[in-house]
């Protein structure tokens, strides 16, 4: 839910990490996002 709060680049880095690198990128990703929005 997180990534929904956060600035649209970061949503998009999150999707192409998930296409290009599958779920655990989109972990980290999603955590480094969470971690720079808070």
């Amino acid at each position: 839910m997180e990534t929904i709060q956060a600035p649209p680049r970061l949503l998009l880095i999150s999707i192409s990490g998930f296409v290009n690198k599958g779920p655990s990128s989109t972990t980290s990703t999603a955590s480094t996002a969470t971690a720079t929005t808070t």
